[in-house]
């Protein structure tokens, strides 16, 4: 990860007050810090985790509710960017917060820490609300020394990828499938933790669709990865399909945390809590970016699932995941010929033990 520009501001504020202060810093951080540099990826690194899932979405096109949305695309959007237009973004974005903080009654401040990094040659705005005793030892607004994050602190981020909203912009026609913005905010505190969100204008805005396919596919991918349960990707990916689909059938939006455990009768026991912590960040990061928490889009839940024959003579039951048109996969569909062909290795050798016992 490379850290461009970071700055810590505090916004003062206790319950129960109608009043907020914001405490701002006058210059950056230093980006070679190392306490800086392990602060900001550290904060990157719970996102997606089961303490800090993310929801997916969009800027609320709503001018009149905050100014932040504005000021981020104008920042992220530029062709150059600044040490002072930094400055100046995240200035705004505290006068929003403050603004907000002061309509929440059970709202409370912290240290906000702002940050433009670059990972894996993608860049990214993040904002993370930090909350006191968290184990960041401040010296003003310079963090100091940083011990491992107390996640119960750690309840608000919100994250901005540079290249999807410049897509999101260029490309009305693609809208539906580039959220750009991941934000983390507890359900259980709305009033106390809400304005966050609120005041950076964030909304979900992940096409049903879209989640449900991502955490098909990303499931399979995380098993495919994996040689100690690659073996079971095809009964993992088909549990998670019936999960999705009785989610469609009720009317319930699916949640990430149930899809995990669905899966985690597939992994072995004793290393079961870091697969299933490892299948939700990988679910939730920038490639699959699934959210939370989702409606199920039942059509597309279906055509992943199992296909399934019964006949006098046959009964099959195969993935679709595993059937190709052309010559190249365990099973191929020579639809032209009208024949299946099985290249199974295990399959074929049980079947020609079968046969040996009829004979």
């Amino acid at each position: 990860m490379e850290l461009n520009y970071a700055v810590v501001h505090e916004l003062q504020k206790e319950a129960g007050e109608t009043r907020a202060r914001e405490n701002l810093a006058t210059a950056l951080l230093s980006a070679q810090s190392h306490v800086v540099v392990d602060l900001v990826a550290q904060i990157v690194g719970l996102i997606g985790q089961r303490e800090n899932m993310a929801q997916y979405g969009i800027f609320r096109d709503d001018p009149a509710s905050t100014r932040v949305p504005d000021i981020v695309r104008s920042y992220c959007l530029a062709e150059d960017t600044t040490s002072d237009r930094f400055l100046t973004l995240t200035n705004g974005c505290m006068v929003a917060l403050r603004d907000r903080a002061q309509s929440q009654n059970l709202a409370t401040g912290g240290y906000l820490l702002f940050a433009d990094y670059t990972t894996a040659g993608r860049r990214f705005f993040l904002v993370a609300m930090i909350k006191q005793r968290s184990g960041i030892t401040m010296q003003g607004l310079v963090p100091t020394s940083i011990t491992e994050l107390d996640l119960r602190k750690l309840h608000q981020v919100a994250r901005v990828a540079f290249d999807r909203l410049r897509q999101y912009e260029e490309s009305p026609a693609e809208r539906q499938n580039l959220p750009y913005v991941a934000f983390v905010s507890p359900k259980g505190a709305r009033e106390a933790a809400g304005y966050f969100v609120t005041a950076l204008g964030c909304e979900p805005g992940t096409p049903a669709a879209v989640a449900t396919k991502s955490v098909v596919q990303g499931t399979n991918e995380f098993f495919s990865k994996r040689p100690s349960i690659e073996a079971y990707k095809y009964e993992a990916k088909e549990a998670v399909v019936q999960f999705l689909l009785a989610c469609a059938d009720s009317g319930e939006r699916a949640r990430l945390l149930d899809v995990v455990e669905v899966v985690r009768q597939f992994f072995p026991p004793a290393d079961a809590p870091n697969l299933a912590d490892d299948l939700s960040t990988y679910l939730q990061g920038d490639a699959r970016s699934v959210p939370a928490e989702f409606p199920v889009a039942k059509s597309i839940a279906t055509g992943f699932a199992r296909f399934k024959y019964r006949s006098n003579q046959l009964k099959v039951e195969i993935d679709k995941a595993a059937v190709t048109r052309q010559d190249i996969g365990p099973i191929y569909f020579d639809e032209q010929h009208r024949r299946l062909v099985i290249s199974d290795d295990d399959f074929i050798t049980r079947l020609a033990d079968a046969l040996r016992d009829r004979d």
